[in-house]
């Protein structure tokens, strides 16, 4: 059940994002990630891959990570970037040792075919973990601004002599009057990223936390 609920995770986030390709240029990557990984999920008992399958799975994604280090190395958004970036290689990383085993014992597919470097799998595992929580407090929105003072905080009354005060709104920075809110498409992109860090992490740990795992 675990195992089917991941599929349709990703597979949702993949085809969500593959719509919203042409109002946001980043999804197409999000979306190649996340159909990636939902058919990497399947079970062996729907889809018996043949074996060159996981070095599709190799060529595909290591392209994908190719491309996200020319693109940090040109500059813009480095941290969807670099986010990319591990994420594609963490996808190689899931493919090749797991296609090794699949030839090597029939009938194992998934996340589940081998066990990987130890070492390799707790750092991506604390990456991810990181990133997921900052990442999902960031989509929560912000509290509005008052735009008036509440009244217990109200100056006291001047005297006669003096025009009454006006309460004054708070002072807000310039960058944050500035900055305009992120689209609709793009808040959803940055949704579907979270989908998909949280399913990696169950990838990680149900197929490379112990070596030999099946």
């Amino acid at each position: 059940m675990a195992g089917w609920l991941l599929v349709v995770l990703c597979g949702v986030t993949g085809l969500y994002c593959l719509v919203l390709r042409h109002r946001c240029p980043a999804a197409g990557s999000e979306a190649v990630m996340g159909l990636g990984m939902a058919a990497m999920g399947l079970p062996a008992s729907v889809f018996t891959p043949p074996a060159w399958w996981w070095a599709g799975y190799a060529v595909v994604f290591g392209a994908e990570a190719a491309r996200s280090a020319w693109a940090l190395w040109g500059g813009g958004a480095r941290g969807r970037h670099a986010h990319h970036l591990i994420g594609s290689l963490a996808m190689v990383y899931v493919a090749l040792p797991t296609g090794a085993a699949a030839q090597a014992e029939p009938g194992t597919h998934g996340a589940h075919g081998a066990g990987g470097v130890p070492l390799l799998t707790g750092a991506l595992l604390a990456y991810y973990a990181v990133w997921t929580l900052r990442a999902g407090a960031r989509l929560v929105p912000a509290p509005a601004l008052p735009t008036t003072l509440p009244a217990a905080t109200a100056l006291a009354a001047p005297t006669p002599a003096t025009p009454p005060a006006m309460p004054t709104a708070p002072s807000v920075p310039a960058a944050a009057r500035l900055a305009p809110p992120p689209s609709p498409a793009a808040a959803g992109v940055a949704a579907c990223r979270v989908a998909m860090a949280v399913a990696m992490l169950v990838m990680l740990a149900g197929g490379h936390a112990v070596p030999g795992a099946r």
